[in-house]
């Protein structure tokens, strides 16, 4: 496979920011002194942030090879720091031998659904223009709902890298505080690939690449999902090819990394299912 921030916002303490531009450093004298300096700041942070997406100048683009920029313009679905590539209604989607470029900044989730590549012909997800930061505390904030930061359901052939810029950054993609995992794969991925990647103070694991077959051994549980019609119950699915390299996870009150499901209970019909879902008349083989 192919090898190929947002900005960093430093703390109020510090005397002026990665712009150049000041920082309030003193408490105010009054209320509505304190109330202007606050304007103050979250102006300079907005324009700071906007001006950390425009990043992924073409000519960077053109350096990383990208065929396609993932801008929250096209891919946001109204939300402005939200990128979702894939649909969750209708069959996969092929990007075989695309290399997809994030642009530098500060975004609140990254949601990726029924993306294929091929074996020869892997899709490639990697930062433009600096590090590419996802927040999971700003999820909620935009509406986008994100049970983990960064989200792949359903894929297969896919390289997640935050290569883009190592002169620069060691890790150019970089997920923290999610209310779950901070990078997941789940219903059916496999031949992924994860590289330089950050991820810390999620709720409970850092990078986690494994499937649960649900009721009925299916991968999914939304009728409506390509993921429900396939299976991924024993003998019907491997997860295979799971590559990790060059991750930084820390931080985390559960697992590190989580790599393949712990969870195959059977029923008389050995189908296997999550645990979490409520299958009618199947029953675990195993506590």
């Amino acid at each position: 496979m192919r090898q190929k921030a947002p900005l960093i916002i430093q703390r109020a303490n510090h005397s002026s920011n990665r712009k150049g531009l000041p920082l309030i450093t003193n408490r105010a004298a009054s209320s509505s002194s304190s109330i202007i300096a606050i304007m103050m700041v979250m102006t300079v942070l907005h324009c700071c942030l906007e001006s950390a997406h425009a990043a992924c100048t073409q000519a960077v683009a053109d350096a990383l090879g990208c065929d396609v920029i993932l801008d929250a313009a096209t891919f946001g679905g109204g939300h402005p720091d939200y990128i979702g590539l894939g649909s969750s209604t209708s069959v996969t989607t092929s990007y075989a031998g695309q290399t997809l470029c994030i642009p530098a900044g500060s975004w609140s989730g990254l949601s990726i659904k029924y993306v294929e590549g091929t074996a020869a012909s892997p899709v490639t997800i990697i930062n433009c223009g600096g590090q590419a930061i996802f927040d999971g505390r700003n999820s909620g904030a935009q509406g986008t709902g994100h049970w983990t930061t960064i989200s792949v359901k359903g894929s297969r052939y896919i390289h997640l890298t935050g290569s883009g810029d190592v002169a620069s950054f060691e890790y150019g993609i970089v997920a923290h505080d999610s209310v779950s995992h901070g990078v997941h794969f789940d219903e059916g991925c496999s031949d992924i690939e994860v590289d330089h990647v950050e991820t810390h103070s999620n709720d409970y694991a850092g990078i986690v690449i494994r499937t649960y077959p649900r009721c009925g051994g299916r991968c999914g549980h939304v009728e409506t999902n390509p993921s429900y019609q396939r299976l991924c119950s024993r003998g019907n699915f491997i997860q295979q090819n799971t590559r990790l390299h060059h991750n930084w996870v820390h931080d985390t009150p559960g697992e590190g990394f989580y790599v393949g499901t712990s969870h195959f209970q059977k029923d008389a019909y050995a189908n296997v299912y999550d645990p979490s879902n409520q299958c009618a008349g199947e029953t675990h083989a195993q506590p």
